[in-house]
């Protein structure tokens, strides 16, 4: 047998590095080493690996350069992958799980998690960027709403950062970063696109999507645009239905409409530039967007919901921001003024809520709840309803001013900078139950409980990193940066089963995290680079709101504090036979400290935040991308996180969690997208392609807090999400600037059943979502 090295010494092959990983790859694909040797003078468009720059460390870099693991998605790639939303790019990003739950209304909480690191309660632990904006916020544990994300139209890239990116995008960033970059005006070319798309779901409805974007000069080389307008229509699959009888009463009622729209403009005046931009966007969802598994039968593509309220959900937000940079000769300068503005509103049904634990919360509702022969959680007619409507709204205003050395091929690179910040986030829950008030002769429009809180926090911050070039091929990277961080909170509480708390509540507290970060980078030749990193990632505390009185007296902390990690990090970045093949890989170990975490009260349905858990995460991620011919390129991402609690967490006496317990029952240690595209040249001026998709999830074993018996989140019905298998195809012609597609997503039309939930531990009445139906589409595009 010859040898890997020989072989590639003979084909004229430089760098023979990385042997076992590529043979390892040739033997998964079943194809032996001169599968690769492609001749230098062979290009197809689509059958090359991509060159995508990035701006992890605040500047340009090839994302190959860059010492740290980054995932990026360039434009051509979410178009072939037909990624619509966060939960797309999630998807086909190793180490990134996204996750909705609307077991009692729809899917507006959302938990974003890198590498393990994620949250229910509290700060985000990952940042969400819009350009140079973050937007992330906080989740109360009454309203449970989500971070906003935009929509991936007109896109130039998303940028998943992995590890904690404390040092020059602070807090928020605990776990990671998740970038979209959007396409930039330019002074010198016309470009855009125009799109239009028409899609079936078996079983459900139809969704249609229209957008366009232009953008070029409107002087050359001195003002410039970019405009863009999208709307789309998702066709629902999800019926509501009359839980009495069965009859369908609404038809796919979790249909949707989003729409975005932005303007951004360039101007050129010399030594400096300055661009302003502004974007808009909502997303309307008509009902929940979770099913009954006691109405439902997937296997038939029967998804119902049996609620008895109608429970939409409106979200919209702008974002207003303008950069200013200019040449001051020793250094470069860069200001991002920005203004993100968020109102969002939903309805929660807490029907099975009030009859699972009417009788233990001091409601007039005995152990038979409702009087159903089903169970307390289950109502017998339409009048015994409980909603609970909510609504945030969002202000973030931040300002960051830095300056970065001149020259990138100096020996020292250099960024430094401030940064201001101020984020207002206002929520207000309600809860109405017209059969309790009844029940005890108050007016059915009564609050029975309601609880507003206003939060804000304020961030002051200085940063700097330095990269040093010790000799050609090492280079040293350190940074840190100090922040001065407020939050108040002030509550303001009532209702029929709040009268005795304070009506208004405060509380305040301030910290001055650090974070810094070290690496060293060995760049042995010009497509192979290897790393080691440590560094420091944090989020805020924050502070409790007063227990209503239905709950029993319980010692609850005002305020709780910051937790942080330290990640540990070994990655490489090749470029191996001759360009065709690329492999990024990373093994990282991180220490998670003085967790928030929330301590539910089950005879109240009620949590408080505490500082109490540790955990550790370690694991791998890696991409591999693979011309194996001219017309045929591979794919293959791959991410271990086996994330897990290292300390026993009890709080009066009752288990919260034990060392060993997964962080998430909903997160997958296995993520695996493997997809090939080839592409078929017919003519000079026509192309066709042709790209198969397959991704992976596994199965959570466990252990988990909520099978400890005596733990305070005991809950038997509760299982993790099954293994989940998702195929997608897509098939194109292009033609000049024309392309028209036809893509089939969950082609194999899986449906398990995800993110379980119940209204109480030993409720029978139970919630799903699960996977999008196989669902079938035709796109037309003209790009100039």
């Amino acid at each position: 047998m010859i040898s890997l090295c020989s072989w590639r010494e003979k084909h004229s092959v430089p760098h023979c590095q990385s042997t076992a990983l590529v043979l390892a790859l040739a033997a998964l694909l079943g194809v032996g080493p001169r599968a690769f040797a492609l001749d230098d003078t062979q290009t197809v468009k689509g059958a090359e690996l991509e060159e995508i720059v990035v701006t992890a460390n605040k500047r340009e870099e090839n994302v190959e350069k860059v010492p740290m693991s980054v995932y990026a998605l360039s434009q051509n790639e979410l178009t072939l992958a037909d990624v619509k939303n966060m939960d797309d790019i999630a998807a086909l990003s190793p180490g990134i799980e996204f996750d909705n739950f609307s077991g009692y209304a729809t899917s507006t909480l959302t938990l974003l998690s890198i590498r393990g690191i994620t949250s229910g309660v509290g700060a985000s632990t990952t940042g969400v960027y819009i350009d140079d904006t973050a937007v992330q916020g906080r989740i109360n544990d009454f309203t449970n709403f989500g971070n906003p994300y935009p929509v991936t139209f007109d896109l130039n890239r998303v940028e998943v950062l992995r590890g904690p990116q404390g040092t020059l995008f602070g807090a928020g960033a605990e776990g990671g970063a998740v970038r979209f970059i959007f396409n930039q005006p330019s002074l010198h070319d016309f470009s855009g696109v125009t799109s239009v798309e028409v899609a079936q779901i078996k079983d459900g409805g139809v969704s249609y999507e229209a957008g366009v974007a232009a953008g070029g000069p409107i002087i050359v080389d001195r003002l410039g645009f970019r405009f863009s307008a999208w709307d789309r229509k998702d066709g629902g699959y999800i019926d509501t239905v009359d839980p009495f009888t069965g009859a369908v009463t609404d038809k796919n009622a979790n249909r949707s409409e989003s729409k975005a729209f932005r303007l951004a403009f360039l101007g050129d005046f010399g030594a400096w530039t300055v661009a302003p931009s502004v974007y808009y966007q909502s997303k309307a969802i008509h009902d929940a967007t979770g099913f009954y598994g006691n109405l439902s039968n997937p296997d038939n593509g029967d998804f119902n919901d049996g609620h008895i309220l109608p429970l939409p959900a409106d979200d919209s937000y702008y974002l207003a921001a303008v950069t200013i940079q200019g040449d001051l000769g020793f250094a470069k300068f860069t200001s991002v003024t920005s203004y993100f503005s968020r109102f969002a509103t939903t309805v929660d049904d807490l029907t099975g809520t009030v009859g699972s634990l009417g009788a233990t919360a001091g409601l007039p509702l005995g152990n038979a709840g409702y009087g159903n022969p089903l169970g307390p959680e289950y109502p017998t007619s339409y009048s015994q309803y409980a909603a609970e409507p909510n609504q945030t709204s969002q202000r973030i205003t931040t300002q960051e001013l830095r300056l970065s050395s001149a020259d990138p091929a100096a020996r020292l690179n250099w960024v430094a900078g401030l940064f201001y910040s101020r984020s207002d986030q206002n929520e207000v829950t309600n809860f109405y139950a017209p059969f309790v008030s009844d029940s005890i002769g108050l007016p059915e429009a009564e609050s029975l409980l309601y609880l507003g809180t206003y939060a804000v926090d304020t961030q002051f911050a200085a940063f700097g990193q330095a990269d040093f070039a010790i000799t050609n091929q090492l280079k040293l990277t350190a940074g840190l940066r100090v922040a001065d961080t407020k939050y108040s909170l002030e509550t303001l509480s009532g209702g029929v089963f709040n009268t005795g708390s304070p009506p208004v509540g405060t509380t305040a507290t301030r910290e001055t995290p650090v974070t810094p970060k070290v690496a060293l980078a060995y760049q042995a030749d010009d497509k192979d680079l290897y790393y080691f990193s440590v560094g420091k990632g944090y989020r805020v505390g924050g502070g409790n709101s007063p227990l209503p009185d239905i709950c029993p007296s319980a010692a609850v902390p005002e305020t709780y504090h910051s937790d942080s990690l330290w990640s540990y990090e070994i990655g490489a970045k090749n470029r191996l036979l001759n360009d065709h093949l690329q492999l990024d890989s990373s093994v990282f170990h991180i220490d998670w400290k003085n967790i928030q975490q929330s301590v539910p009260l089950p005879a109240c349905a009620f949590a408080y935040i505490a500082n109490t858990g540790e955990a550790t995460s370690n694991g791998f991620d890696m991409a591999i991308q693979a011309v194996l011919t001219t017309q045929f390129k591979v794919d293959l991402a791959v991410a271990y996180t086996d994330s897990k609690y290292t300390k026993n967490v009890v709080v009066a006496g009752v288990p919260i969690v034990d060392s060993g317990d997964q962080i998430s029952a909903f997160s997958s240690p296995w993520n695996v997208t493997l997809a090939g595209t080839y592409t078929l040249p017919i003519s000079s001026t026509v192309s066709g392609y042709l790209r198969l998709q397959e991704i992976y999830h596994s199965k959570n074993p466990g252990p988990f807090a909520f099978q400890i018996p005596n733990g305070i989140s005991y809950s038997p019905q509760a299982v993790p999400n099954p293994e989940t298998h998702v195929l997608g195809a897509r098939a194109g012609i292009t033609w000049q600037k024309f392309e028209i597609s036809l893509f089939a997503n969950n082609v194999l039309n899986a449906h398990p059943y995800l993110n379980k939930a119940v209204d109480a531990p030993t409720s029978t009445l139970v919630y799903y979502d699960t996977l999008i139906p196989r669902t079938i589409g035709l796109n037309a595009a003209y790009r100039f």
